[in-house]
């Protein structure tokens, strides 16, 4: 938009000035990501998955609250009821199916919340998911399921928890 052309002032030196459009045109331009403070912050959606993925309860409130999409995903297919599950985050977990969100979004490989709370043995988490409808057969591309990771973590609990919501070995 601006055209930058050098000069040399007179103790030699380059500077740019401004050409093209007036000063205060300029200044509007300068000014116009405050004006809209919301959007030059980023949008609160990659908010809610930061704040699911440290534990920020309260902001993470708030943010649906304020219409944050609850089943937004990171680059990798994240969403921020996988991070609460991972970290067993309840109060979190609870907000975001409270908030709409899908106990049974995928990554693109097929890993979902359930498999999140079951590979890390998180039994309460684990139930609240089943309680919200996640499938309990939910498959990865590979063939695994949450039975599957948390046999091999060796979380007996978890596993007997999953047999009794249906789910098939």
């Amino acid at each position: 938009m601006t055209n930058m052309k050098p000069f040399r002032n007179q103790d030699g030196r380059y500077r740019s000035q401004h050409v093209g459009l007036p000063r205060p045109f300029s200044a509007f331009l300068f000014l116009l990501p405050l004006l809209f403070a919301h959007a030059a912050d980023g949008d609160i959606t990659a908010e809610l998955l930061e704040a699911a993925k440290v534990g920020e309860t309260v902001k993470v409130e708030q943010l649906i609250k304020q219409g944050a999409d609850v089943n937004a995903r990171n680059k990798n297919g994240t969403t921020a009821l996988m991070w609460a599950a991972y970290r067993a985050d309840i109060e979190i977990v609870r907000a975001l199916i409270d908030g709409g969100a899908d106990v049974n979004a995928e990554t693109a490989d097929g890993w979902t919340a359930l498999m999140d709370a079951a590979i890390e043995g998180h039994a309460e988490t684990l139930k609240i998911l089943i309680d919200a409808s996640a499938d309990v057969n939910a498959t990865q591309e590979d063939g695994n399921t949450a039975l599957t990771w948390a046999a091999q973590k060796g979380h007996t609990g978890i596993v007997n928890i999953l047999k009794r919501a249906g789910a098939k070995e």
